[in-house]
């Protein structure tokens, strides 16, 4: 299935996610989805501060992956509108401890594991 066809899927837990290399621009066509409840996004997909707008969109997500992007507080704070994340997982970010602890105040239930990029 293609990136343009994916926002048609009513559910991709049985489906693979097309190559998302490209750009930010893949995370406009999966925030269509909105059966999806965990998303993670691995270090190979090129997804910045930039991306993070689009998944500020996806209100229904409950897990969140971001290990290993190049995600600063900027971008995390995008992510303050995802009040049913329950799990942030933000290893090795380019996000730092205050921009994690303003991310917490605003999402209080949420689980966040976060270490420092080295």
């Amino acid at each position: 299935m293609g990136i343009t066809g994916i926002h048609l899927a009513r559910s991709i837990s049985r489906h693979r996610l097309p190559d998302l290399r490209h750009s930010n621009k893949a995370l406009g066509y999966v925030k269509q989805i909105r059966s999806i409840r965990a998303l993670t996004i691995v270090p190979l997909i090129h997804i910045d501060d930039r991306g993070m707008t689009h998944l500020a969109e996806m209100t229904q997500l409950e897990s969140l992956g971001i290990n290993g992007l190049p995600i600063t507080d900027a971008g995390v704070a995008e992510l303050h509108s995802l009040k049913n994340l329950r799990l942030l997982r933000a290893y090795a970010t380019n996000c730092t401890q205050d921009g994690i602890a303003k991310f917490q105040a605003a999402v209080p239930a949420c689980e966040i594991r976060w270490g420092a990029r080295n």
